[in-house]
């Protein structure tokens, strides 16, 4: 993991000792967590529509969301919690919606599918692939960057960025991951990133690009999500709704029963 290289830089760029940094950070997030409206939210659902690319499998070299890789999700719906569920198993993120694939030259057109993402309480707190999915939302980074303790922070671009390692999940090589977030004046969150192990290109630089955020009940919510993968945009969404804590929580984190099977094979005959 270039964490490696993250917590070098975290560690020595900063000219304040570390308690003062530690105690800088906690303010900085703290502010961005008043202003965001993070202190009541406990889950969020939020919805829009949503392109998915092919990075490592795209059919466009350098293009994972080009038009040959385009998979649209016009109706698009994310539900994430943030507090611990009361089953292991229980979903702590999931998003959903059909999807219509990109068309490929010379053939029939892909028949619509179905886009699923779950992840359950027990994958996010033992896997930092899928804790991603709950660590890189805005929010998700501003609580997880509170509770870890030990936080840095420095500047950058007239934006705060604040750096932390998530408890309990350590990479490949023994050493604590790192999660960083860049804040702007506004006190919003406008990227969070991390890397993450990846068979061809080792160390894999993702990043999530948050925008246009809007006061949706009281919660900051972006109009615009990007995610980048070793700088290549492989997934984008545009928000149109959301609602915070929503009521049918339980509802919108239950995915739907698998689909029955076809019958088995008919039973013998009765007596002619």
């Amino acid at each position: 993991m270039p964490i490696r290289t993250l917590a070098v830089a975290t560690l020595f760029v900063t000219l304040l000792p570390l308690g003062a940094a530690a105690q800088n950070a906690g303010a900085v997030v703290a502010a961005a967590s008043r202003a965001m409206g993070v202190e009541t939210l406990n889950a969020i659902t939020y919805s829009g529509s949503a392109r998915n690319g092919a990075f490592g499998q795209s059919k466009a070299l350098g293009d994972p969301l080009g038009t040959v890789n385009d998979t649209r999700i016009p109706q698009y719906t994310r539900t994430v919690r943030f507090d611990r569920p009361a089953q292991p198993a229980d979903l702590v993120s999931r998003a959903f919606g059909a999807t219509q694939p990109a068309p490929t030259a010379d053939v029939p057109n892909p028949m619509p599918g179905q886009f699923q993402q779950n992840v359950s309480g027990q994958q996010a707190a033992g896997n930092f692939g899928q804790a991603l999915n709950v660590l890189t939302t805005p929010w998700g980074f501003l609580k997880a960057a509170a509770a870890a303790g030990g936080a840095t922070v420095r500047q950058e671009g007239g934006q705060q960025v604040v750096s932390f390692s998530p408890a309990g999940l350590m990479s490949p090589s023994g050493l604590p991951y790192t999660v960083t977030g860049y804040i702007n004046g506004q006190n919003l969150v406008t990227k969070v990133e991390t890397r993450v192990e990846n068979a061809v290109v080792g160390d894999l630089l993702v990043e999530f690009e948050y925008s246009n955020y809007q006061d949706r009940g009281g919660v900051q919510v972006p109009g615009r999500i990007v995610q980048k993968q070793a700088g290549l945009t492989s997934f984008e969404a545009t928000i149109t709704a959301a609602t915070p804590n929503p009521a049918n929580l339980a509802e919108l984190l239950t995915p739907p029963p698998a689909p029955a099977r076809g019958g088995g094979p008919g039973g013998p005959g009765g007596p002619g």
